[in-house]
């Protein structure tokens, strides 16, 4: 399965999880066979781990982390 495939059966996941759903059991193994570093994780965070992981390569980038610190401005 491809990175972007993987990220739509973690979404699918966290939809269902979302709403208050079990979670289809083959999109859960898919994601634990993909993943078993993370299989012990619950299914929520397992699915956002993946997305995690995936989501710079499914979208044909690298992910983008944020290194420069924010700066406060002071307003009179």
């Amino acid at each position: 399965m491809n990175p972007r495939e993987l990220v739509e059966t973690a979404l699918r996941v966290l939809t269902a999880w979302t709403n208050g759903r079990k979670p289809a059991s083959a999109d859960l193994n898919t994601l634990k066979e993909a993943f078993p570093s993370s299989a012990h994780l619950p299914d929520d965070d397992l699915a956002c781990q993946v997305i995690h992981d995936l989501s710079g390569r499914a979208l044909g980038k690298p992910a983008q982390v944020e290194t420069t610190p924010s700066v406060m401005v002071e307003v009179a």
